[in-house]
């Protein structure tokens, strides 16, 4: 049993330390398909049929076979066909955890490129550590991700990676983007629901080339992902933000947050106009809602308040919801949306109708900026 250990511990090493020529783009696709596993191959198959010379492509695919058991692959791509592929058992790699940071060293281990993509298909849905306090095996926390994405930085002597997507739905919070903001430049996701056949990677990946820059290519990855819905009857959304602008609105948010707080203290009746604001806001999902809607909802029900609360109090918010509205539209270098979710402005927010997840006092956006948190638990009545 342990010839058979060390033979496949071997052959791990002896793939992940082979090299690939160095190109402009390493283009790094991590597929976890659990029940979305027809639409998994087609994006898997579009990116195979879609190979770019200016790009090193490789997947980690973890997926179901025919009879419905378990596999963890890795795949490099080359010349519209796969150039290497190896099928692993069904052990470490099989945990979301452990697959997401197998597959990232696999992946910089294999090239040199001076820019990194990574693609994130299916690995969470909304923000990270909803499931519980102990995740289960096929789940992941952003403390799971940021240790991954660290080791990928790390190994590039502290280079940040470039881009980062999440061809998954509800991930494009500031929740999710504060997670990240430590390791990528600019992050790309969804406030909404992601359409079944994923970004359409045949426009993305016709879009890199030896000159292409970072921002330039997160910018025409919304683009893209417009081109292909934008004739769809389908509800849609994506955006691309800035992470190093982000910092600041998050600052500003936690601000907002511990005024709205000492403001509900003062006078309860904030409370009616907070929940006049949200009837006003997009929702995405059941507990996610748009950040700069319900801040311009809320400076337009200020106005209109005849609360018990000081004048200047009040200024004082108003001027900071506007600072923090600004800060979005800054931060948001490019955003798409479906005429149905018109009012989108590309950064949603945790806001559960009643009941709080006890894991998002776990999250690191909470331990950064706790004072988000603290304003839910006094607006939906927590002891």
């Amino acid at each position: 049993m342990k010839k058979i250990c060390l033979a496949f511990l071997l052959t791990i090493q002896l793939v992940s330390t082979a090299s690939l020529p160095k190109k402009s783009w390493l283009f790094y696709t991590h597929v976890d398909s659990t029940n979305l596993h027809p639409f998994a191959l087609y994006d898997i198959d579009e990116i195979k049929r879609n190979y770019n010379k200016d790009v090193n492509s490789l997947i980690f695919f973890n997926g179901f076979n025919s009879t419905q058991k378990r596999f963890s692959k890795k795949l490099i791509l080359q010349s519209n066909k796969t150039f290497n592929e190896q099928e692993l058992s069904f052990g470490k790699a099989g945990s979301s955890r452990e697959s997401l940071l197998e597959g990232l060293r696999w992946a910089i281990s294999q090239s040199s490129d001076e820019f990194i993509f990574l693609n994130f298909w299916n690995l969470k849905n909304g923000i990270l550590n909803q499931t519980s306090k102990s995740p289960s095996k096929n789940s992941i926390s952003d403390k799971d991700l940021r240790y991954a994405l660290f080791e990928v930085v790390r190994s590039r002597n502290g280079k940040k990676i470039d881009v980062l997507c999440q061809d998954a739905c509800l991930m494009a919070s500031i929740e999710n983007v504060i997670a990240v903001a430590d390791h990528v430049k600019y992050y790309v996701a969804s406030q909404h629901y992601i359409a079944g056949y994923g970004l359409g990677y045949k426009k993305i990946l016709n879009s890199l080339n030896n000159i292409i820059q970072p921002k330039s290519f997160a910018l025409k990855i919304v683009d893209s992902y417009r081109e292909n819905y934008m004739q769809a009857n389908a509800e849609y959304t994506l955006s691309a933000v800035d992470t190093s602008k982000a910092i600041k609105l998050a600052g500003i948010v936690d601000k907002i947050s511990l005024t709205l707080k000492s403001m509900i203290d003062e006078d309860s009746d904030l409370a009616i106009v907070v929940r006049d604001s949200l009837s006003k806001t997009p929702r995405y999902g059941l507990n996610h809602i748009d950040l700069s809607c319900f801040y311009q909802n809320l400076i337009n029900h200020l106005e209109n308040s005849d609360l018990n609360i000081l004048i200047t109090t009040i200024d004082e918010l108003t001027y900071n919801l506007k600072l923090a509205i600004d800060l979005i539209n800054k931060s948001v270098i490019n955003k798409t949306s479906s005429e149905f979710r018109a009012k989108s402005m590309g950064i949603s927010i945790y806001f559960p109708n009643n009941l709080i997840i006890p894991s998002y006092s776990d999250l690191h956006w909470s331990n950064l900026y706790p004072n988000w948190l603290k304003f839910l638990y006094k607006y939906l009545g927590y002891k």
